[in-house]
């Protein structure tokens, strides 16, 4: 089958820096903060790139969310603890994962809009308002067939000609091995759907099938055996 290309959600930090110089998708990153006034710098933690692969699958499959996060820092070595910072992923309030990578099933078709948030709890006994907060983007992903766009399927030559499947569905290729079909393009699964050995022909009687390794007598009562799916004539012959 031949392969189309993948379709994926990436937003990215536009510098690749933790700072308020650039967006993660709409995201303002986190600033630095003065802790208490003193000479340690916090910086905030956060993420340079999330990403949702593939954008689009059929109903009852998952699309792979992952985020790349950056650590937060002090400048005096002050050490953080990893738990203070909390990655969210959410569909309409409800946490659906947490950590840098999670799974979005898609139960029902259309659009679905997903959030991804990320919390840093820092700050110090002494100066509770030291701390970063939350920074969110939202981002689409798609369900099964989105009207106005094109269907999630995939198309291309099976043993007989032309075939074509939606996503979610597999599909035996003219080299009879069997494709699934997953954001439009086909992958092989390494299952065989090649048709049985066998061969067909014209007995004494009518129509006759054998697998192959067998043997049948042919309408000129000559014995044939069966092998690769073709009739050989052994030279025996077989009773009227």
């Amino acid at each position: 089958f031949p392969s189309q290309a993948q379709t994926s959600i990436v937003c990215k930090d536009s510098d690749g820096v933790l700072n308020n110089n650039g967006p993660i998708g709409s995201i303002q990153d986190l600033a630095t903060v003065s802790v208490c006034g003193t000479s340690n710098i916090h910086t905030c933690a956060g993420i340079s790139e999330y990403m949702a692969n593939p954008a689009q699958v059929a109903v009852g499959s998952s699309i792979s969310l992952t985020a790349t996060a950056t650590a937060a820092t002090n400048t005096d070595g002050t050490p953080i603890n990893a738990t203070d910072t909390v990655i969210t992923w959410s569909e309409d309030g409800t946490a659906f994962g947490t950590g840098t990578t999670a799974s979005y099933h898609c139960a029902t078709a259309g659009v679905h809009t997903l959030q991804i948030a990320v919390h840093d709890n820092y700050y110090l006994p002494s100066c509770t308002g030291a701390f970063c907060g939350t920074i969110s983007d939202t981002f689409q992903v798609f369900c099964g067939d989105v009207p106005g766009s094109e269907p999630c399927q995939c198309s291309g030559t099976g043993p007989t000609g032309p075939v074509t499947v939606a996503c979610g569905q597999t599909a035996c290729g003219s080299d009879y091995m069997i494709y699934s079909c997953s954001n439009s393009v086909f992958t092989l699964t390494g299952q065989s759907c090649a048709p049985p050995c066998q061969c067909t022909g014209t007995g004494p009687s009518g129509p006759v099938t054998v697998a192959c390794g067998q043997t049948a007598c042919g309408s000129d009562y000559m014995i044939y055996s069966c092998s690769d799916s073709v009739f050989t004539l052994t030279g025996q012959a077989c009773s009227s």
